[in-house]
């Protein structure tokens, strides 16, 4: 698991425009918010190449697997190709990792939309990404 201050520290090694400054404080805002709350999350996918983006894509369409995403990193750029995304999963007290949906979640999407984001839970075509934060 990322701590805070590590994760604020790979924060300034970025180079950063406005939007990502912004998305990264908030991001950090969050995390501190959610552990306040008892809500481990780890960071499993921030930034992505336009390649990696695109081999995303390809899954359930010309590769193996489900649709994951509709952004396929060249005509339709995603935020994680920004710096402006993340993917996170729920640690519980146990360190499993939780990836289905909890009222967790839930609680997360409304912490992160209450900050001015956009929850991947509430994307209105499939697929719905639970741990998707987006500015």
């Amino acid at each position: 698991m990322i701590k805070p201050i590590a994760f604020l520290y790979f924060i300034i090694s970025v180079t950063n425009t406005e939007h990502r400054v912004l998305f990264f404080q908030k991001l950090c805002h969050f995390i501190l918010q959610a552990q306040s709350g008892g809500i481990l999350l780890m960071p499993y996918w921030i930034n992505r190449t336009a390649e990696q983006q695109f081999a995303l894509y390809q899954q359930g369409r010309t590769a193996p697997g489900k649709i994951v995403t509709n952004c396929d990193g060249y005509k339709k750029i995603s935020r994680h190709e920004r710096w402006r995304a993340g993917d996170f999963v729920i640690v519980d007290d146990n360190g499993k990792l939780i990836w289905t949906a909890t009222a967790r979640y839930e609680l997360l999407g409304e912490m992160w939309r209450n900050l001015g984001g956009t929850w991947g839970g509430d994307f209105k075509t499939p697929p719905r990404d639970l741990g998707h934060f987006e500015l």
